[in-house]
């Protein structure tokens, strides 16, 4: 009995743990704040790990690690853990088991990009689209930007890129199915981007500049050639057709929603057998 007690306790204890955690996680989506957080996190279990196994030169070194780390986060991210903190016990933050956007609203929102870089690219206007994933952009409008809350439609996208609409320079940042931002500056990249890196411009080296320092990915429409390029990660994939682009947002936006809604419906079924 003692034996069945205690290991109760031990999954109840784990439980509450990972629940914390997630928690922690789930409000600090959509800020900068998470990479850091992630890494924190990740000192912290090396330090309980060396603890373990006696590694007293290392725990040390961890402990003091944790504390600079610690401070760091608290002063960068003072506005974050504010508004967090304010907005603990919210409905909004427990609604994690509702049902995500459906495949039909994210194919929509695709099919509207893809339209606009079609006729942006026959065009020849130039054009920047940052497409938000798992870090959020909320940063890029504290600086600069138009704030929006729009539907993502092509022929929003396209008038926004038009030439002499005020709106022109800049990139358009999409969150979802929305609009969320636009005239918004990013951060330029410096590296060497291959033979051809005097030829690009300005929106090419902001399309990467933001991919490098996210997992958001941009997308690029020449004002000279009316070329479309790709930029996810370090990787600035140029002169694609439209059919690439679609099955590059598709496969990068649509199939990580189908996994995530197939995760969560999994939790669902689980919570529902423990009842």
């Amino acid at each position: 009995m003692g034996l069945v007690q205690f290991i109760t306790l031990d999954v109840i204890d784990i439980f509450l743990v990972s629940l914390i955690i997630y928690f922690i996680l789930l409000f600090f989506r959509g800020t900068k704040a998470i990479s850091m957080l992630t890494g924190l996190i990740l000192v912290f279990l090396l330090g309980f790990l060396a603890n373990i196994l006696q590694l007293r030169a290392l725990s040390w070194l961890l402990k003091g690690l944790e504390t600079v780390w610690l401070i760091a986060f608290v002063i960068v991210f003072q506005p974050e853990i504010r508004s967090i903190l304010s907005s603990i016990g919210k409905k909004q933050y427990f609604e994690f088991l509702r049902k995500d956007k459906s495949d039909i609203e994210y194919n929509r929102t695709i099919e509207e990009i893809v339209e606009a870089c079609q006729w942006l690219s026959d065009q020849y206007i130039g054009a920047l689209i940052v497409v938000e994933r798992l870090v959020g952009l909320k940063h890029l409008l504290r600086e600069d930007g138009v704030s929006l809350d729009a539907t993502v439609s092509s022929y929003l996208l396209e008038t926004i890129f038009c030439k002499g609409s005020p709106l022109h320079d800049g990139a358009v940042i999409i969150k979802g199915s929305k609009i969320i931002a636009a005239k918004t500056r990013l951060p330029w990249t410096n590296r060497y981007l291959g033979k051809e890196t005097s030829q690009l411009g300005m929106r090419h080296r902001a399309a990467m500049g933001i991919a490098e320092e996210t997992d958001a990915i941009s997308i690029v429409v020449s004002e000279q050639s009316g070329d479309i390029s790709l930029a996810m990660g370090k990787k600035l994939v140029r002169k694609i057709d439209i059919d690439t682009l679609k099955v590059n947002l598709t496969q990068n936006l649509l199939e990580p929603q189908r996994s995530k809604r197939r995760w969560m419906e999994d939790i669902k079924v689980l919570l529902n057998r423990i009842k």
